[in-house]
């Protein structure tokens, strides 16, 4: 079949810059005297790269806050710690957070002198992450052996806490021991001698607390502001930090949570030859000389 080339005439028109007529569509399409493109094809090209250079700068921004360590809100981002197993690794998100002062109108629902009210605050913010669960696979890439939930039907799951949750707890076992007449977490005995279980506890929170600062050093910057109240320099400790998601991370717990009632710690697994299970029931007080308290 023989295919007739354009008309001598629109070979013309083209040259000349003049109206170019498309023999598909009989629309007139004005020629680009520069590139010999009609003019509706290098606009479009135009909008492309207006919009292709809009996302490249959007990316570059992203990466450039990356590389110098600030996060991108709600964004999943590289960190050193992470390197370490954990089954909560995959969920850790980053944001920016103000510290509240923790004075005057800017104290936080955990401050105040204790109630019922209060103390509810402290455990909804814990207690669901003290005991959890992961299965058998991922039990088997923790950095340490744990034990299996003795409870039956369940013994193929194996007993995690994440350390925030053991930090929390502390932190509120210190708090309690500060209103012995609200708990019973109090170490002085009526007669003035020491109950040193409990001791041992609040002695042991506050240096889990302290190992926990030292590893996690904070190096968000305080910055420090004049004081017309008291007519000096004080430090401002409502200052920003780069924050891990807390909110995520104790509801990956609650979705684990093994509520108290159901084990006891003093139960354990045992596998048998078979490959089936039982739970052998240990010993339950503490052990005086021969160890630590098991309030611990």
């Amino acid at each position: 079949m023989i295919m007739s080339g354009p008309s001598n005439t629109a070979i013309r028109d083209f040259a000349e810059g003049e109206p170019l007529k498309n023999p598909e569509t009989a629309d007139y399409e004005t020629c680009c005297q520069h590139c010999g493109s009609p003019y509706y094809v290098k606009q479009r090209r135009h909008g492309q790269i207006i919009i292709f250079s809009l996302v490249l700068f959007a990316l570059l921004v992203t990466l450039g806050k990356t590389l110098m360590g600030q996060p991108v809100e709600g964004m999943k981002f590289p960190d050193p710690t992470l390197q370490l197993f954990s089954p909560a690794n995959d969920i850790v998100e980053y944001k920016h957070h103000i510290f509240d002062r923790s004075r005057g109108q800017g104290k936080t629902p955990f401050q105040g002198w204790p109630s019922d009210e209060i103390d509810k605050t402290w455990q909804d913010a814990y207690i669901a992450g003290m005991l959890t669960t992961v299965d058998h696979d991922t039990a088997k890439e923790l950095p340490e052996e744990t034990e299996r939930l003795p409870i039956s039907g369940r013994e193929d799951e194996y007993l995690v806490t994440l350390d925030v949750f053991h930090q929390m707890h502390c932190l509120d076992i210190v708090r309690m021991a500060l209103y012995p007449h609200r708990y019973d977490k109090s170490f002085y005995l009526a007669n003035g001698t020491i109950d040193y279980c409990k001791w041992l506890h609040v002695d042991h929170c506050i240096d889990q607390l302290r190992q926990a600062l030292l590893c996690n050093a904070d190096v968000s910057v305080v910055y420090y502001q004049w004081s017309d109240v008291v007519e000096g320099i004080r430090p401002m400790v409502n200052n920003q930090h780069t924050c891990r998601n807390y909110d995520k991370i104790l509801e990956w717990a609650k979705e684990r949570n093994v509520a108290e009632h159901d084990w006891h710690p003093s139960r354990r697994v045992i596998e048998e030859e078979n490959g089936t299970f039982s739970i052998f029931q240990g010993r339950n007080h503490a052990l005086g000389d021969e160890g630590e308290c098991n309030a611990i």
